[in-house]
């Protein structure tokens, strides 16, 4: 079995809407993931650009429109999103997701990561109020959204709807 690797914080912006942003933060520092009172998140109106990110951690985003929401649930978008982010970065200690999961995701997420492992996939609402590193996928996520500038788009993951399809046999992620 591959070595581990470290961990990715998943926030997204624009929820429930089109396009829905999911930014993911990558970093090997376990300091970055512990929870702590953080100050009040730096506004992403304030941000000029995601280079302070860019430069300490690896920044991957997916925007997700019409063509996987109408057809996807939401719970059937974050295994998408997911999944992605797993086939990007392969084995993971731990994978921090800004919000609600249903186990039913966690179970076809570990399905799908083959050959891939991780370690652990958690939950944490109002996560980016705690934990730096989903704070920082927060800030990527809400300045990708209001500013979806083409000077980024080397870190966007354009997932194929045809690797997905077959998740739609189950009720639970379809729309």
């Amino acid at each position: 079995m591959e070595k581990m690797q470290g961990y990715l914080a998943v926030d997204e912006s624009n929820h429930g809407r089109i396009d829905e942003v999911f930014a993911g933060i990558y970093s090997e520092n376990i300091k970055d993931i512990v929870e702590d009172e953080l100050p009040s998140k730096l506004s992403a109106r304030k941000v000029k650009d995601l280079y302070h990110i860019i430069k300490k951690h690896e920044l991957a985003y997916l925007l997700i429109g019409d063509e996987f929401k109408s057809e996807f649930s939401d719970s059937g978008i974050q295994v998408i999103v997911l999944s992605e982010f797993i086939k990007k970065y392969g084995n993971l200690k731990r994978i921090l997701f800004d919000g609600e999961l249903r186990s039913s995701v966690i179970k076809k997420v570990n399905e799908l990561a083959k050959p891939n492992n991780v370690g652990s996939i958690k939950s944490y609402p109002h996560g980016d109020e705690k934990i730096p590193l989903i704070q920082e996928a927060d800030t990527a996520a809400y300045h990708l959204f209001r500013h979806k500038k083409r000077k980024y788009s080397k870190y966007l993951i354009e997932p194929d709807i045809e690797d997905y399809k077959m998740i739609l046999e189950n009720k639970t992620f379809r729309r």
